[in-house]
């Protein structure tokens, strides 16, 4: 969670400017369509689940949360390799980070 707020609020501009940059936002788009994504404190489900809802492609601070807790949630077993969504979800990650650090190779 650290590292999360270092690269949300931290003076680091390279790794903002190559998230502005990302030439392929198809990833995110997908999240957005995948919205509500839970993990944010502004609503909540009938368990009481928070949800994160990314306003656009531009929206980093819900992107960035949203790929955080997907990668939570696959990382501590609350994803299904059967469920369809929960597919979707982690594919729409992988291509938001792989084009997100091909940005930053681009302006290395």
């Amino acid at each position: 969670r650290e590292m999360l707020n270092w690269l949300r609020y931290g003076r680091d501009s390279s790794l903002r400017n190559a998230f502005y940059s990302m030439r392929d936002r198809s990833g995110i788009d997908q999240i957005i369509a995948l919205s509500p994504i839970r993990g944010d404190t502004t609503r909540r489900d009938e368990r009481g689940r928070e949800y994160i809802h990314i306003s656009g492609n531009n929206d980093f601070e819900n992107v960035l949360e949203a790929v955080y807790r997907i990668r939570c949630n696959l990382f501590h077993g609350k994803k299904e390799a059967d469920d369809v969504r929960d597919q979707q979800l982690v594919d729409a990650c992988g291509r938001i980070l792989e084009s997100w650090i091909g940005e930053l190779i681009r302006d290395w």
